[in-house]
């Protein structure tokens, strides 16, 4: 009466998951390049010009430390870091090093996981679509 119903699932389809998550994860981690970085240098003095008025422009020197760095992910993901060592003059020619932009990198893809599991997902289905399907084009 209480028959027990059992599933079945194949050692490939289990490799293909792992495989589709994994290139999610590569997928993802790749436009995430596609990001826009800036930063905030700590605050200075706020300067006046000569009639006592606030001035709305100001000059950043190069030695000026930075507070934050910010990075915009392609999927509308809005990141804070902390500025560490990094000092303005930095920001124009060492950070431009893919060395220290990977760090931030992970750390946005970590934090775009919902992506990898929907790219991966694509991915799975594609790869169910390819195996039960044959397509023929004459």
């Amino acid at each position: 009466m209480n028959e027990k119903k059992t599933i079945k699932v194949s050692s490939k389809t289990i490799k293909a998951i792992i495989t589709c998550l994994v290139l999610g994860l590569i997928t993802v981690f790749t436009i995430e390049h596609f990001g826009k970085f800036s930063y905030l240098e700590e605050p200075s003095a706020t300067s006046q010009n000569n009639n006592d008025k606030v001035s709305f422009t100001r000059e950043v020197s190069y030695g000026a430390k930075v507070s934050e760095i910010y990075l915009t992910t392609p999927f509308g993901t809005y990141l804070t870091f902390d500025g560490g060592e990094f000092r303005v003059s930095n920001m124009y020619y060492s950070f431009k090093k893919y060395s220290n932009k990977v760090q931030y990198y992970f750390k946005a893809t970590l934090r775009d996981f919902k992506f990898i599991f929907m790219i991966g997902f694509g991915y799975f289905v594609l790869f169910l679509i390819s195996v039960n399907f044959n397509f023929k084009v004459e």
